[in-house]
């Protein structure tokens, strides 16, 4: 699963760009993490600790040495009274980062991101993954989580893949559960969807694709279309109805998954499993089947408005 774009990645996974006033605000930091930087021996390592104690105040994480921007460097040097010249990333090396980072989490009061803090995020993102946001509404919504837990914020990659483990175990529990529910009945209707018309397979649109039309015209023919796309519809939701109480989506899931075929192309949408195919067009049908209402109840507002304001103008002619 890809959450973040190439650029927000490289952001996040980077040390912040901090303005002059951040800077000062940033490296305001307590006593304790002043005194544990004067009493390392190593110029690098201290300027190191420095630095990253800075960052995690700003972004909860510890980054890269090579990643440490000049002005960073050169602003905690001043402030320890040494030559910025004296820092060199390679020779603060991983290990002493390392156990840097755990001395930071410790002063700052953070639990670092293994173990039983990791444990606790998967809980809560199975939790958020039952909610059927979108995996980047997750993302975030699991570093605000860390935050406010006093949890280390870890890379977007693990994060990245805890959100994906969440969502996948999300989808194998409710493709268990259409499984045992699905009828062989509504299996043919649900599967009919996704076939073209007989009379011309190879130029005629498939079945779902007519279903995804919805005008919002006021001319009476395309009314009369889609009263007919709502009796189908209307059809349809009595069949998955049933299926729909027992799934529990909720009003997110199904805009979620109905969102999903919206988006996808039907040929895309007929190689994926046939549970996952049929949780998706469950959701589409309940939500097409709502929205069509909804259509239906504008229009007439609409037609009654515009009949009443053409009367009110003859009228005042008359």
């Amino acid at each position: 699963m890809k959450i973040l774009n190439d650029a927000e990645q490289m952001l996040f996974d980077r040390p912040p760009q901090l303005s002059g006033a951040e800077r000062r605000r940033v490296f305001e930091l307590p006593v304790a993490v002043w005194s544990a930087a004067h009493e390392i021996q190593s110029v690098p390592s201290r300027i190191g600790f420095l630095v990253s104690a800075g960052y995690f105040r700003s972004a909860r994480r510890v980054f890269l040495a090579a990643d440490f921007h000049e002005r960073d460097i050169a602003y905690a040097a001043m402030r320890l009274g040494i030559e910025a010249s004296g820092f060199d990333h390679v020779a603060y090396s991983v290990r002493t980062r390392q156990r840097h980072r755990l001395q930071i989490l410790e002063l700052s009061g953070f639990l670092p991101f293994y173990g039983a803090a990791a444990r606790l995020l998967e809980a809560e993102l199975e939790v958020m993954a039952r909610s059927h946001s979108g995996p980047g509404q997750i993302f975030w919504r699991a570093v605000d989580w860390l935050v406010s837990r006093r949890i280390e914020i870890p890379t977007s990659f693990r994060l990245t893949e805890a959100i994906s483990r969440a969502v996948q175990q999300r989808g194998r529990a409710i493709a268990k559960v259409i499984a045992q529910a699905m009828t062989s009945e509504t299996r043919l209707l649900l599967d009919s969807m996704l076939l073209r018309d007989e009379a011309d397979v190879s130029q005629s649109p498939y079945q779902l694709t007519l279903l995804k039309r919805l005008s919002q015209s006021t001319r009476p023919t395309k009314i009369r279309e889609r009263l007919v796309d709502l009796g189908v519809m209307k059809e349809l939701y009595a069949k998955v109805a049933p299926i729909l109480s027992v799934l529990n989506l909720g009003s997110e899931g199904i805009r979620y998954f109905a969102g999903s075929v919206a988006r996808m192309r039907t040929t895309n949408m007929r190689r994926r499993a046939d549970e996952d195919i049929h949780v998706h067009l469950v959701a589409f049908v309940a939500h097409q089947y709502y929205r069509l209402h909804d259509n239906l109840v504008d229009v007439l507002l609409t037609s009654v408005q515009t009949f009443e304001n053409a009367t009110l103008r003859e009228h005042r002619d008359w």
